[in-house]
């Protein structure tokens, strides 16, 4: 692409840093360099801590990079590897917006869990934007009319089901059929109580101390796929994801939504190591409400970790449109009936 006379004399063009450690970098900025018809003007470079996937070292030195802002006139920033981050978001997310420089993140998630999505780019370098667009006013009304409308109409269809289901849990084992827990999108948000079909022992809440190191998931994901506490109508339900059924009344309530980010439970945000660097990305997610199925679920489910339930998560925030709901919502179908990556 030539570059026009508007870019070449500086107009329309950004005053760009990029931050990295030296391989990443390089890469980033001989992409930018090569195509000179964009609007990047790089002007400052910093390089950052050595890490790798196992090795994540101390995080970025923020005062540094508030001494490079103040040296040059910087529009944007664009870190060259999410790993460089390693605990270092939050505060400079919150310089960036102090200083009112725009902020960009290169993805290494792109290329797996974006298959099948288009994703912003730099110079065919994938980018993750951190300061997503708030929903706009009439977005949030059309989603969440869209949320009363559905979850009335799946609760009326599938009331049959619903009702079989109970009379099973209770002939099968003592205890509720329904299962309550608070769960909330991060530690910091206001928890409610998170609606299910009752699929484990009714003791099972307590025992899950004593799982804790059969755990097959990271992060704030508790994952195992033979566990002990399951009921046999548990694993039958669990599988086709039957049990998730009466969250339509958290939809009804307004507490959640038919598609965003999957809420935890919230003991066991306890388990995220403050100093990694996902847990930046983690408050993000609240922008919106949480959802009964989102990008995780029709993904791979419990066979992607905490990290890519994030990341897949704040894609989902960024580029939300009504359509990607019922884009989301049609995948979910196939992966309900055949019970994909559920356990």
């Amino acid at each position: 692409m030539e570059v026009t006379p508007f870019r070449r004399n500086g107009l329309g063009r950004f005053n760009t840093m990029a931050v990295g450690s030296d391989a990443d970098l390089r890469r980033l900025i001989e992409r930018l360099r090569f195509h000179a018809e964009l609007p990047f003007n790089l002007v400052s470079f910093l390089r950052a801590p050595e890490t790798d996937e196992t090795d994540r070292s101390g995080p970025i030195d923020v005062a540094a990079i508030e001494r490079k802002l103040a040296e040059d006139r910087i529009d944007l920033i664009v870190f060259s590897s999410s790993h460089q981050l390693n605990g270092s978001f939050d505060a400079l997310h919150a310089l960036c917006l102090r200083k009112g420089i725009a902020m960009r993140i290169v993805s290494q998630e792109s290329d797996s869990l974006f298959a099948n999505v288009g994703l912003r780019d730099i110079t065919g370098i994938p980018i993750y934007v951190p300061e997503a667009v708030r929903l706009r006013y009439l977005k949030g009304v059309l989603k969440r009319s869209f949320d009363v409308v559905g979850a009335t109409l799946l609760l009326l269809a599938f009331s049959p089901l619903i009702l079989a289901v109970a009379i099973a849990i209770k002939l099968e084992s003592k205890g509720p059929v329904f299962f309550r827990q608070l769960r909330s999108l991060g530690a910091e948000d206001a928890p409610f109580y998170f609606l299910k079909f009752r699929s484990m022992r009714p003791e099972a809440d307590t025992e899950k101390a004593t799982l804790l190191c059969q755990n097959e998931s990271d992060g704030a994901l508790f994952k195992i796929k033979d566990d002990p506490r399951l009921t046999r109508v548990g694993r039958i339900i669990r599988k086709f994801s039957i049990d998730e059924l009466p969250q339509l009344v958290n939809v009804l309530k307004g507490e959640m939504s038919l598609v965003g980010p999957r809420p935890l439970p919230v003991r066991d945000y306890a388990r995220i190591n403050e100093n990694d660097h996902i847990g930046g990305y983690l408050h993000l997610r609240s922008k919106v409400k949480p959802g009964m199925t989102g990008l995780w679920q029709v993904s791979g489910r419990s066979h992607l970790g905490f990290r890519e339930m994030v990341m897949l998560d704040l894609y989902y925030i960024e580029n939300y449109t009504l359509l990607f709901d019922l884009e989301i919502l049609a995948q979910t179908v196939p992966v309900v009936v055949f019970g994909k990556g559920a356990y």
